[in-house]
């Protein structure tokens, strides 16, 4: 690495050593050598890309929810998505080392999602980064829910500061907050009394985490309950879809349909008054499709 930043150096400078030196040569070649190797890494995330999508596609029409883990490299993402499946999964294997994300299905309370182990954020990541890798950060942009993990046995400050850059991955990504649990992990290795200096520095409230230790189990029972409150039990909400969207909802629409209880008002103007009935993810879904919801109960 060190060579590499001599190289640049010298040729930001102009200069050619002397004998057997660094010359030009050697540094068009690394120049070159830096343009396969992003050329080869950009071929892949367009891969990358289209399984993706395709990917997305097969789940709409299983109508199977995913749930998706995200936080700081080290939060214990991994560990976790192994405790949940079952699976042994290589742990701290470093940040970005993988351009895709691993996903299982498991069973909570009888129903069927879908768990992904997405890359860990890192401190300060620019958006040129995010841009990049965003192939692979998007399983949270279509996920119903996401599990956003922080590494509760360290000091509130560095929790706090690791928590904003997460949120701020996420906001760039437009993860809403509403479908974003807060995970406090580690709590085997920390007090009740620490957890609660934690959740009061994040400003989360108490039905907004859980404690759990993926190491030793403790509070994964109710993390899958929560889960399973988040994402199956019954919600509702109502908005109106302009005319001239109706034609591009149409298939959306139908998806709706035949996953929730739905109504549809024709108004005056020609477009549609829809409310919508059904499990939590299929009606987060059905706001996000068609903007500001207004809900009923309000």
């Amino acid at each position: 690495m060190a060579g590499a930043r001599e190289k640049v150096r010298l040729a930001k400078r102009r200069e050619q050593p002397g004998f057997f030196g660094l010359g030009r040569y050697d540094v068009e070649i690394y120049n070159r050598d830096l343009k396969a190797r992003i050329s080869t890494l950009q071929r892949k995330l367009e891969k990358i890309v289209k399984r993706r999508s395709l990917y997305q596609r097969q789940r709409n029409r299983m109508n199977i929810a995913t749930v998706s883990l995200a936080g700081y490299t080290g939060a214990g993402k991994t560990s976790l998505f192994n405790a949940l499946t079952g699976e042994e999964k290589e742990v701290g294997a470093g940040t970005f080392t993988s351009l895709a994300t691993t996903t299982r299905s498991i069973t909570i309370d009888g129903s069927k999602v879908l768990l992904s182990d997405t890359v860990g954020f890192i401190s300060g990541l620019p958006l040129y980064m995010i841009e990049a890798f965003k192939s692979t950060l998007e399983e949270l942009t279509h996920s119903a829910l996401v599990l956003l993990l922080v590494d509760a046995s360290e000091p509130p400050q560095d929790v706090l500061r690791r928590f904003d850059d997460s949120i701020n991955v996420l906001t760039q990504l437009e993860v809403s907050p509403s479908k974003t649990l807060i995970i406090l992990n580690k709590a085997d290795q920390t007090t009740h009394q620490h957890l609660n200096e934690i959740s009061q520095a994040l400003h989360v409230v108490p039905e907004g985490s859980v404690g759990v230790s993926a190491k030793t189990g403790l509070g994964l029972a109710n993390l899958k309950k929560r889960i399973y409150e988040l994402i199956f039990e019954y919600d509702e909400s109502t908005t109106t879809i302009p005319p001239s969207d109706i034609p591009s909802a149409s298939d959306e629409i139908e998806w709706l349909k035949n996953n929730a209880s739905v109504n549809l008002t024709r108004k005056q103007d020609g477009g549609l008054e829809a409310h919508v009935n059904g499990p939590s993810w299929i009606v987060e879904r059905f706001k996000a499709l068609f903007g500001v919801s207004q809900s009923p109960n309000v």
